[in-house]
């Protein structure tokens, strides 16, 4: 705002549309409820207290919306431009704007909000399902490799019992081998004398 304005003119809203920055634009209001821009030169447009007024040149397309409240008296003027200071002075206009997409309809007509609290919960429900089907893949991967392990598998219990059939069938041939050997050997001596 001109430090010589004597109306009560001030700024509601004020937001950047587009990345540059725009030139500086200055507004300075007449009489009878108009301003003049010096990006437009001598062309007048009705001010309405709270109706944004917007800027746009290009290209490539830059520009700002800005919304006025009060009453500006002929003579009353503001500059928009780009800060001149490293560490300007800022409103948290973005932020601001940003917490108002909360209630914006964008997801079929319910509000951002509503919108990214129904899409987390999706996410949730489709985590839970996966988990819950992981975890019924692996009980059914389990009970089908210990069917297949009973049918095909190696009993231990068996396979010891076994040999220990077997080692008795080979203690008992080899008792049988002695014996023979021992009734041959009673026949030689007998026959030999």
């Amino acid at each position: 705002m001109a430090t010589t304005n004597t109306g009560g003119l001030s700024v509601t809203n004020l937001k950047a549309l587009s990345v540059p920055q725009p030139a500086a634009v200055t507004i300075t209001f007449q009489a009878g409820g108009t301003y003049t821009r010096s990006d437009t030169g001598a062309t007048t447009y009705p001010y309405v207290a709270g109706q944004p007024i917007v800027y746009a040149a290009g290209p490539p397309a830059t520009g700002w919306s800005l919304t006025l409240n009060g009453t500006p008296q002929a003579g009353d003027s503001l500059d928009v431009r780009p800060a001149t200071t490293a560490f300007a002075v800022n409103n948290a206009g973005n932020a601001g704007a940003l917490l108002g997409l909360q209630d914006k309809k964008v997801f079929d007509g319910a509000s951002m909000a509503d919108g990214y609290a129904g899409l987390m919960a999706k996410v949730g429900i489709r985590v839970q399902s996966s988990q819950n089907a992981a975890q019924v893949s692996a009980s059914i991967a389990d009970s089908i490799e210990s069917d297949r392990a009973g049918v095909s598998g190696v009993n231990l219990d068996e396979e010891a019992a076994r040999l220990l059939q077997y080692q008795q069938a080979y203690q008992a041939s080899a008792k049988m081998i002695q014996i023979a050997q021992s009734i041959f050997d009673s026949l030689i001596q007998t026959v030999s004398r």
